[in-house]
């Protein structure tokens, strides 16, 4: 299961998109109009460090030639 967050953008949302996401297990998480902006900090406080640590990994693996 994973989980989607998406602005309440009208030309994102469609019936067959939100049936896709139940069909594949897909949690969809709609934030409220105009409020996206709110949620940067987030990008930096929280996802900053994970962001990091997945490049840093990556990083090895590329560097030693890992498929």
């Amino acid at each position: 299961m994973c989980m989607l967050i998406c602005d309440d953008h009208d030309s994102y949302i469609s019936v067959a998109f939100i049936y896709h996401c139940i069909q594949n297990d897909i949690v969809l998480l709609l934030l409220p109009l105009h409020s996206s902006h709110l949620m940067q900090s987030l990008d930096v406080g929280i996802f900053e460090p994970l962001k990091t640590a997945i490049s840093a990994q990556l990083a090895h693996l590329i560097s030693t030639g890992m498929p």
